[in-house]
C-alpha cells in the first residue's frame, strides 16, 4: 500500500465497518456545510466595489505639459483612492 493512504474500507467477502463508514460521512457532511456557498461569496463581492464611492473623479483632460497644481491634484487623488480601497 502507498505511503499516505489508509487501507480500503470494503473488501470482497468481509462485512462493512459501519461506523468508520459513518464517521467519514459525518466529517465529509460537516466539511460541506461549512463551505461558503457560490451566492455568499458573489454577495460578498458586489459590495466591495462601494468602497470607492466616494473617491471623486479627476475632471481633467490630458496635458502635455502639467503644472505642479495640476500633479498635486492627482497625487491627492491616488492617495484619496489608497486609503479607500483599505479595508
Amino acid at each position: 500500500m502507498a505511503e499516505g493512504r489508509s487501507a480500503p474500507l470494503t473488501v470482497v467477502g468481509k462485512p462493512l465497518q459501519s461506523q468508520v463508514m459513518r464517521d467519514q460521512l459525518n466529517a465529509l457532511n460537516d466539511d460541506i456545510q461549512t463551505r461558503v456557498t457560490e451566492a455568499q461569496l458573489i454577495g460578498a463581492i458586489d459590495g466591495t466595489s462601494a468602497n470607492t464611492n466616494a473617491v471623486d473623479v479627476l475632471s481633467m483632460n490630458a496635458d502635455a505639459n502639467y503644472e505642479q497644481g495640476q500633479m498635486q491634484l492627482v497625487l491627492k487623488k491616488i492617495d484619496q483612492l489608497i486609503l479607500a480601497l483599505r479595508r
